[in-house]
């Protein structure tokens, strides 16, 4: 359901992105600091549910391990991998 004035405002894959990109940092520096080091030593040590991919963990040198991702559309209030 739109909000007013907000009609064609159409949700993105960025969106999922974005969410996953803030929890994430706001979980470790919550969890780790905001000091450099400790914020890498967090999104080392990271493995939470995402949106955009099934779970955000990163390897030794900050690329994420699962870089995959599924398209999901919601039918009947519940999310559900798409397909053709």
């Amino acid at each position: 359901k739109s909000l007013p004035g907000r009609e064609n405002l159409a949700i993105n894959v960025v969106a999922s992105i974005s969410y996953d990109t803030i929890k994430a940092f706001a979980f470790v520096i919550e969890s780790y600091g905001t000091e450099a080091e400790k914020i890498k030593e967090g999104l080392n040590a990271l493995s939470i549910e995402g949106v955009s991919i099934p779970t955000i963990e990163f390897d030794k040198v900050g690329d994420l391990n699962d870089p995959s991702a599924e398209v999901m559309i919601i039918k009947n209030n519940k999310a559900e991998i798409y397909s053709k």
